[in-house]
């Protein structure tokens, strides 16, 4: 992986833990992914030096959309084939659904319909003009759709649901997690 430079999946980059990313929850000893600051191991080609350190500040809170969460959606919503006029469901109302979501929206989808379990997410994805299902209703997924588009399927699927994920399906039981 080293050599093909695939150093987001290198088998020996974090210790801790085979193929642990760089700072990804639960992935290794190096943890802080999505800190102020982070470590990158082996970063002498996978990153880009931003050559005037002042403007580079001026705009931080830009540049920060391109490491991780918008380009993340954006992979999934390319990878799942939407294009224009296409139906696309979202499995997941975080960060990275909702960037999903946009993605899905730029490449032209006629319909964005996000779902999860968590209502703040959920309303906070509909103020955004996103459709929504609540995954903790009685009504299946495949209704719920059916009851949005007037069939049960959508062209395109993006899976965006957490590895740090709470609650499993209608039970809502809850698992804690260490904070990082």
């Amino acid at each position: 992986m080293c050599k093909a430079q695939n150093t987001g999946v290198c088998l020996n980059v974090n210790p801790a833990r085979p193929g642990g990313a760089y700072g990804y929850v639960d992935m290794g000893g190096w943890i802080g992914g999505q800190a102020e600051f982070v470590m990158i191991p082996y970063a002498d080609f996978n990153l880009l030096k931003i050559p005037d350190r002042d403007r580079g500040m001026a705009k931080i809170r830009d540049l920060k959309c391109l490491s991780d969460i918008l380009p993340t959606g954006y992979h999934g919503a390319v990878t799942a084939g939407v294009c224009p006029g296409s139906t696309v469901y979202v499995a997941g109302a975080g960060p990275v659904g909702l960037a999903a979501g946009a993605s899905a929206r730029l490449l032209g989808a006629a319909v964005v319909i996000v779902g999860d379990v968590n209502k703040a997410r959920l309303d906070h994805a509909r103020r955004v003009g996103f459709e929504t299902v609540d995954l903790s209703e009685d009504a299946t997924l495949s209704d719920q759709i059916a009851a949005i588009l007037g069939e049960p399927e959508v062209d395109c699927a993006i899976d965006c649901v957490g590895f740090e994920a709470r609650g499993h399906g209608h039970s809502g039981s809850q698992t804690e997690y260490p904070s990082a």
